[in-house]
């Protein structure tokens, strides 16, 4: 037996006795010594995890800590994994191995200090061994599974059996010096987050967005760039995506996860952004690991809202959902109306709490509410995400929220004109959106009616 096999076989043997004899309540937190230890090994474990949406996998990292209090090295650190894991990596002069089938992962200290072989045929120290005051990362795996609290045990270096102990004696008659080496505990659940640009973890990292469109002159199934917006106050709630890989900061879909358990026991859903692309929604829940797709065909520029997107607990009814485009007939959900406005204002334009400034300050947005259930109305109220220059949102009666959003695009390129493009994200609402070109005074006005999530794009808005 070499040094790295006994060493893995007194974690093994460590973290059986631990979980027969000194088990941790599910609800403990922190290190809690073995029986009989008197404070020779202090340690803190510490987790992170993101969510990888390219493999479907949990990328899990783990960082050891040694009390400065503690009184020796630390040579092994061994989890409980629960399943099959992948692409472990080990800090420098560690290495790692399953144990009891699987069950557990081990990380050891595995290069020996040449100094420390003794005469007796004792175990040397290892020379990568974190030392008391100090802390090592580099302890990663990847899994399938979602987060959970992790038991897990960790071994100083004290001293250690000698070979022709553990190799002579199944009993190891100095087993107990070494359990009093041993500190175990459980790592509290880390908080998901995500791992590239192409999603958003929304809901203090509980949820992940992903969204796919195909263009259309290519036909290519291709990822929508996650949007982060310079000086954006977003609610926690939302994700902004855009259909193009050019820098840019517009906005083709806005999609928000809510809590509606206090309701119905489910997270909500809502998306909307008046594109009438093809294309498709993954919302994974990344504490439970379950997925709600859903599908916007060709041609549909109306948004969704499912108030039973996913139960807080149990399984999803359904892989794939399409978005129902049936109330995006012409003419049910929007029209407009064109007026001049006599008094041109020629001053710059700077984007207050009532209106947009888009395209460089040449229109602004402004909007009417009204609710038709209650006859109360209102103005619209704008979002703080300056750095935003054709596309820009709006809270109605949800402060922060983003319930209606605005985009003006340049299409002067193709047919001469301004394009304006609008979004509703919530249904209950009648509005009104007052689009005005400040270079020419010319005004357009867009009623939507409550009780759609239908967008609407106007080519020939200016």
């Amino acid at each position: 037996m070499n040094h790295r096999q006994i060493t893995r076989l007194l974690a093994a043997l460590g973290f059986a006795t631990f979980l027969s004899s000194a088990a941790l309540p599910q609800e403990a937190q922190g290190s809690r010594p073995f029986p009989g230890q008197r404070d020779l090994v202090q340690v803190r474990a510490t987790s992170s995890v993101r969510f990888d949406p390219a493999s479907g996998e949990y990328v899990y990292q783990y960082v050891l800590q040694n009390a400065a209090g503690s009184r020796q090295k630390l040579s092994s650190f061994t989890i409980v994994v629960n399943g099959e894991v992948s692409g472990v990596t080990s800090p420098r002069g560690w290495s790692h191995a399953p144990l009891e089938d699987g069950a557990l992962l081990n990380w050891t200290a595995t290069e020996a200090d040449e100094e420390g072989w003794g005469d007796d045929g004792g175990i040397p120290p290892a020379r990568h061994a974190i030392a008391p005051g100090q802390r090592l990362a580099g302890f990663s795996f990847r899994s399938r599974n979602a987060p959970g609290q992790a038991a897990y045990f960790a071994q100083g270096e004290a001293r250690l059996p000698r070979l022709d102990e553990v190799e002579g004696h199944p009993e190891l008659p100095s087993f107990d010096d070494f359990r009093r080496n041993g500190v175990s505990g459980l790592i509290a659940a880390p908080k998901p987050g995500c791992a590239d640009t192409g999603s958003r973890c929304v809901l203090d990292q509980r949820y992940s967005i992903r969204v796919q469109w195909r263009a259309p002159r290519s036909g290519e199934k291709k990822p929508a760039t996650s949007v982060s917006i310079a000086d954006a106050e977003l609610p926690p709630e939302t994700a902004l995506f855009r259909f193009s890989a050019a820098p840019s900061q517009s906005v083709d879909l806005a999609v928000q996860v809510t809590d509606g358990r206090a309701v119905n026991d489910h997270f909500w859903l809502v998306a909307g952004g008046g594109s009438d692309l093809e294309y498709w929604i993954e919302v994974r829940d990344l504490q439970q690991g379950r997925i709600r797709s859903y599908y916007n065909p060709p041609g549909n520029r109306c948004g969704f809202e499912d108030t039973r997107a996913i139960p807080a607990s149990g399984e999803l009814s359904a892989d794939l959902l399409e978005i129902d485009g049936s109330s995006s007939a012409p003419g049910a959900s929007d029209s407009s109306e064109e007026w001049q406005d006599d008094q041109l204002i020629q001053s710059p334009c700077t984007r207050g709490d009532l209106y947009l400034c888009l395209q460089g300050g040449r229109f602004t947005v402004d909007v009417d509410w009204r609710d038709p259930r209650s006859g109360k109305s209102g103005i619209g109220r704008t979002l703080s995400l300056s750095g935003a220059e054709d596309w820009g949102a709006f809270w109605l009666t949800d402060p922060g929220n983003v319930e209606l959003t605005v985009r003006i695009v340049d299409g002067r390129p193709i047919n001469g004109r301004f394009w304006v493009t609008y979004a509703p994200l919530s249904s209950s609402l009648e509005t009104s959106i007052k689009v005005t070109d400040r270079s020419t005074g010319t005004v357009r006005t867009y009623h939507h009616k409550a009780g759609l999530l239908c967008g609407a794009s106007d080519k020939e808005a200016f």
